[in-house]
């Protein structure tokens, strides 16, 4: 009997567990099912933005169609309706016949609901010649454009027929602070928006009057805003400095954005944390981090920190948030760097491959006797601490033709002598911005140095002045690259000539890149020219030449050959195009 009396009280728990468990549920499902979206903002359009009729004449009705927002419970407009006509505030219908004239004026309507406010802009002319320019009068352009080159800005004429419009600041001054045109015979703005209205973040009208005048000699207005705006800004945010701070040290690395590639920045503004570290400013007009505009100087954080630094970069066009990680120790950390192998000093972008770390291997090319082997750069990336700013880098043991500065770390030159895998370790020392020495960084490297994979040779090319100099090329402006010169008695470049040469005993098959070295466009699109990534041969026909001023100059590229296993050789030729063949044959040119 106990026992059934405990099974039974036990079932009675369970019973009301499973009770509750139900009411809790059907209660927070009630609770979730009375939660409610919250209400749209009204959204309004009338069927007619424009209405001219003479006094005494009934005006179109005026309906709005709202649509597309949310719901509207009253209407109001500004400035009030002429006589005769009237607005309905529940449904926002216009209808009357209006009783006195009306120069030609804008309307705004607006409509209150519970989400909100929405507006729209009609304009009404009564008994009077006029034109307007679009709906509100107001037009916002992105500097350097083409909308108003394509399709012109024209004046709407609601009565009369203009002979002439006029136009207050003047048609000079208009083009001076915009760039736009101003046609007095049609009243169109047409042209190229090259000015901005503002210099500031905040995006400024510039207001003009157009006066038209009809052949019987009367004359209407029309104000209109025309703003011209940057592109918004696009960054690829701050430059490559991803090391550390210390508590008492100057930061003599500052924090830089990078350059906006569209319109450019007119003002930054931290976004969050809500201040930066204790010492620590931003130059609102540059955007550096780390410097002190009002007095000059580099600041000296007196507080750790460690996150994300979000600084918005703004001009009239629009804004870009970009987020920067920013770490000041509370004491001094050994420096850290990682390279960067470029052809260019003091580019931080991966050219040829990916970022080189301690422990890893760095391969170089050794010269040959052509001369045909670029300087390479191995460009510093601070990435954990801070360096020296003077006399912190030091190597040892150095290889011939190879140096590191001691100020930036950079690692570059051509060596002279080939190097095997294992045969030469080198390291680099970095001196610690927070003590002056302990606790230093280091930077160890296996440096490989390959004779050139491949080399081009053209054989001898005239003019003679190139002769015996086999990474040049000379070719002619609309000519093939494989066509004989006659004024140079020249028989033109044989494929192998115009192609990497392996050099022996290399079987591994090799990818060949081409990088322009003193221009800024990439090989074809500058040229004309096609290059070949299997066989490294170039082909095609010039389509320009590379006279500078007085003289042809020699267009420099770099070729770059890598093996399957991540091996590879660079190479440089040089390449003069002549506009004609006698220029070709000259050897002075």
């Amino acid at each position: 009997m106990r026992e059934i009396m405990k099974q039974t009280k036990t079932q009675t728990c369970l019973s009301k567990l499973l009770l509750a468990m139900i009411l809790t549920t059907v209660f927070f499902a009630c609770k979730k099912s009375d939660s409610k979206p919250a209400p749209q903002t009204p959204v309004i359009s009338y069927n007619q933005k424009i209405v001219s009729v003479k006094v005494g004449e009934s005006i179109p009705t005026l309906i709005p169609d709202s649509s597309k927002g949310g719901s509207v419970t009253q209407y109001s407009i500004y400035p009030g309706l002429p006589k005769g006509l009237s607005l309905n505030q529940i449904n926002g219908v216009i209808t009357g016949t209006p009783s006195d004239s009306l120069n030609p004026t804008r309307f705004v309507i607006s409509a209150y609901g519970p989400g909100g406010l929405g507006r729209d802009t009609i304009t009404i002319a009564v008994g009077t010649v006029g034109f307007v320019y679009g709906t509100t009068g107001n037009f916002v352009f992105t500097k350097n454009s083409t909308d108003l080159a394509t399709t012109a800005l024209a004046p709407t004429v609601l009565a009369g027929t203009f002979k002439k419009f006029y136009l207050d600041p003047n048609s000079t001054d208009f083009n001076t602070k915009t760039g736009l045109n101003f046609d007095p015979a049609t009243g169109k703005i047409s042209g190229t928006p090259s000015k901005l209205t503002s210099a500031s973040e905040v995006p400024t009208p510039y207001q003009l009057v157009v006066a038209g005048v009809t052949y019987d000699n009367k004359v209407a207005y029309d104000t209109i805003n025309i703003t011209i705006n940057d592109a918004a800004p696009v960054t690829a945010g701050y430059a490559a400095f991803k090391g550390s701070y210390t508590v008492g040290v100057g930061m003599n690395t500052l924090l830089v954005p990078v350059a906006s590639t569209t319109g450019p920045v007119v003002k930054y503004r931290l976004i969050s944390p809500a201040s930066l570290p204790d010492g620590v400013h931003l130059d609102s007009l540059k955007g550096y981090i780390g410097y002190n505009a009002a007095t000059g100087a580099i600041d000296t954080p007196r507080a750790a920190f460690s996150g994300n630094v979000v600084i918005r970069a703004i001009n009239t066009g629009g804004s870009m948030d970009l987020t920067v990680p920013f770490t000041v120790n509370g004491s001094a950390v050994a420096p850290q760097i990682k390279y960067l192998m470029s052809f260019y000093s003091g580019s931080l972008v991966d050219s040829l491959v990916p970022s080189i770390n301690s422990g890893g291997s760095i391969y170089l090319t050794k010269q040959d006797a052509n001369n045909g082997v670029p300087a390479v750069y191995c460009n510093t990336v601070v990435i954990a601490g801070q360096a020296k700013s003077t006399a912190a880098y030091a190597i040892s043991p150095a290889m011939t033709g190879m140096s590191v500065s001691t100020g930036s770390g950079l690692y570059s030159g051509t060596p002279g002598t080939a190097v095997t895998i294992g045969d030469h370790t080198e390291t680099i020392t970095i001196q610690n911005a927070a003590t002056g020495g302990l606790p230093t960084g280091s930077f160890t490297f296996d440096a490989i140095v390959n004779a050139p994979f491949f080399t081009y040779n053209n054989g001898g090319t005239s003019p003679s002045s190139k002769a015996g100099l086999s990474n040049y090329y000379n070719f002619l402006q609309g000519q093939n690259v494989t066509a004989p010169v006659t004024a140079g008695n020249f028989a033109g470049y044989s494929t192998a000539q115009l192609s990497a040469g392996v050099a022996a005993g290399i079987t591994d098959p090799i990818t060949y890149t081409i990088y322009p070295v003193n221009t800024a466009q990439p090989f074809s699109a500058l040229t004309g020219l096609s290059f070949n990534s299997t066989t490294g041969a170039i082909s095609g026909t010039p389509t320009v030449n590379t006279m500078q001023g007085q003289n042809y100059a020699n267009w420099v590229y770099i070729i770059v050959g890598k093996k399957g296993d991540g091996s590879f050789t660079y190479y440089k030729i040089n390449i003069k195009i002549y506009a004609n063949s006698a220029d070709w044959a000259d050897p002075a040119k």
